[in-house]
């Protein structure tokens, strides 16, 4: 019975030398920034979807860095595959490549009409449909219509 006993006290023992009931100091979530009390010493993020984003955002900029090296390197072959994607976005969307065509005889205006920024201006179409109907926003403004809608706009609305 003895030995039962003292080999339980061993492994009790060797278990928590291997780090499973020590209690590490608390760190702060390398994504989120959320403060998390990690399981090991070498733990950086409070969960596994933290782990996961931050994996996801190292893969999109090695993607992203890989397709310029790769372009650079072959302008032939990625100056036809950017035709070919052309020709395929205007043939399913006429609607849109119209109202693209007509826009750029509008002059764009010197400022932003949400922002009024005065650098990387771009057109708006609220409605494809009106072509001439066009808005003057910068790049950070027209992504939020984009993502958003322009009702929950963080900027407000069209001065």
């Amino acid at each position: 019975m003895r030995k039962v006993i003292k080999t339980a006290l061993k492994r009790k023992k060797r278990y928590s030398s291997m780090g499973r009931l020590f209690n590490y100091p608390r760190k702060k979530c390398m994504e989120c920034g959320e403060i998390f009390k990690p399981n090991t010493n070498v733990a950086k993020y409070c969960s596994l979807t933290c782990q996961n984003r931050n994996r996801r955002k190292r893969k999109a900029d090695w993607i992203r860095e890989y397709n310029l090296k790769y372009s650079k390197k072959n302008p032939i072959k990625t100056r036809k595959w950017k035709e070919a994607y052309n020709k395929e976005w205007i043939k399913n969307n006429p609607e849109k490549y119209k109202a693209q065509i007509k826009s750029r005889k509008i002059k764009i205006k010197s400022c932003c009409d949400i922002c009024g920024r005065i650098t990387n201006l771009e057109r708006h179409h609220w409605r494809y449909d009106k072509p001439i109907l066009v808005n003057t926003l910068c790049k950070s403004c027209h992504k939020i219509q984009h993502i958003k809608g322009f009702q929950q706009s963080s900027h407000g609305r069209l001065k």
